[in-house]
């Protein structure tokens, strides 16, 4: 009797200890949602955006309408502080959002280019909360001459919506707009992560924000992310 009893409080214990954990990552790491519905994932997007000051997410759309992913990250701990949002439109919508934010981007890159200079290529979906297990040598990969003249842009490994033919982790018919990008910012050290690592020394610190649109899918994925 006493052994049944211990087995069962040892086990209600796992079962606690599990949960809370579930709900501390959640708090800590932010959220996530998959909707193909009009439905609203009890505002969880608004909730993500207000972490994050207004001048750094001003060009995500003012609601989650046709949301395909919403995630973001604050504990830098566990990976680096950013927030993304992909987004289905009709063809009409993605041509004049395109249009629109060829105007005012800063550079546009192919997805599929050779060399683009992605903020910490390494991470993927197996090593995402061990803090990006970088292969050797890759400090030559970061030093290339073609990263001189680039602006960074996110890895953009996230299932929902990936391609392993290109080091940015998104399909070919994605064109990438810099809206800004900034090296050498002083940043609260809560906000820095060990993606600083995994960039050019000349870009150590810093921040980029963005879109990326395909007019093949019709899909518009907005970014921000301090590293």
């Amino acid at each position: 009797m006493d052994y049944n009893f211990n087995r069962h409080f040892r086990y209600n214990r796992i079962i606690y200890f599990i949960v809370l954990i579930g709900i501390l990552f959640s708090y800590s790491c932010g959220f996530s949602f998959i909707d193909n519905t009009n439905s609203k994932p009890n505002n969880v997007y608004q909730k993500g955006l207000d972490k994050f000051d207004n001048k750094y997410v001003d060009h995500f759309p003012p609601n989650d309408d046709n949301a395909i992913f919403f995630g973001y990250g604050t504990d830098t701990k566990v990976a680096d502080y950013r927030i993304a949002f992909y987004q289905k439109k009709n063809r009409n919508e993605t041509k004049q959002y395109k249009d629109s934010i060829s105007k005012i981007a800063l550079e546009v890159y192919k997805a599929g280019n050779k060399c683009n200079f992605v903020v910490n290529p390494y991470t993927n979906t197996d090593n995402y909360f061990e803090q990006n297990r970088a292969s050797r040598g890759y400090r030559k990969v970061l030093n290339r001459e073609c990263l001189n003249d680039k602006l960074p842009i996110p890895n953009f490994w996230r299932k929902e919506i990936k391609s392993n033919n290109n080091i940015c982790n998104l399909p070919d018919d994605f064109d990438i707009y810099v809206l800004e990008a900034y090296k050498g910012t002083t940043f609260d050290k809560k906000y820095l992560s060990r993606a600083g690592s995994f960039v050019p020394e000349f870009w150590k610190h810093g921040y980029s924000k963005g879109v990326a649109i395909s007019t093949k899918r019709n899909i518009v994925i907005y970014w921000f992310i301090i590293w």
